[in-house]
């Protein structure tokens, strides 16, 4: 697994905590890895950075780090890696919160990448976002996130799960470039594409929607940077900073 990755660690020990954070950053090249001493902030952290998979260390005077799991699970797909104390009450309990994966404690840093890894495997692209709304609508555009259905100048489009996730993080961040990178973050199955990859789906997108690749379309690429969706109408400053047609 190369790029792409987010991770969210939550975590009490701080001294643990930056040491699990710097492995993860060398096991996942240019992996995001963000970390949390307390819920709140790690709820706030989610919902900002949109993160693939979350550690969270759940102890048995903590029931806090549950409440945490349980509501992560509510609101989001992504990926939840529970680190336990080695009984079997706290795997189950973690499993029921919502966790897809226990990991007892001490435990080697080579098999939680591979529980990582094989979680990650599991989970549907596009289905890792960290969705604190059930839709976006904007003019001429209407997502329902949770039932996965576009209306588009009302007609509804059918997407695969990947252009689906790409739509999703492009819309809720409308009138803002998103790099290709942070697509990749958000849609790729494995985290072994690159750029080409995006601007592949970008098209079929494009084509799906009835868009255009013009400055004046509804998905408009910026060269080296990203791609950004107009909300509504022709955008001058689109006009004069778009790249080529892609």
């Amino acid at each position: 697994m190369k790029d792409g990755r987010a991770f969210l660690i939550v975590r009490r020990n701080a001294a643990t905590l930056t040491a699990l954070g710097e492995q993860l950053h060398k096991e996942f090249a240019h992996a995001s890895v963000v970390i949390s001493f307390g819920n709140g902030a790690a709820l706030r952290l989610a919902d900002k950075e949109w993160p693939d998979v979350v550690l969270i260390d759940v102890a048995e005077e903590n029931t806090d780090s549950f409440a945490l799991l349980g509501v992560v699970r509510r609101r989001s797909d992504v990926a939840i890696i529970a680190l336990t104390i080695g009984t079997e009450v706290m795997r189950i309990r973690a499993l029921e919160a919502g966790a897809n994966d226990c990991l007892a404690k001490p435990y080697a840093f080579a098999e939680l990448t591979a529980r990582i890894r094989a979680t990650l495997r599991r989970v549907i692209p596009g289905r890792t976002a960290f969705h604190s709304v059930s839709s976006v609508k904007l003019p001429n555009l209407t997502i329902n996130v949770r039932d996965r259905e576009v209306t588009y100048k009302g007609r509804r489009v059918s997407l695969s799960p990947t252009e689906f996730a790409i739509l999703v993080c492009l819309a809720a961040k409308h009138d803002r470039i998103v790099t290709a990178q942070e697509l990749l973050r958000v849609a790729s199955p494995g985290g072994t594409v690159g750029p080409s990859w995006v601007r592949t789906h970008i098209h079929r997108l494009r084509r799906k929607l009835g868009d255009s690749a013009k400055p004046a379309g509804l998905i408009v690429n910026h060269r080296e940077i990203g791609y950004r969706l107009v909300s509504q109408g022709r955008d001058d400053e689109v006009r004069s900073t778009a790249g080529p047609r892609r």
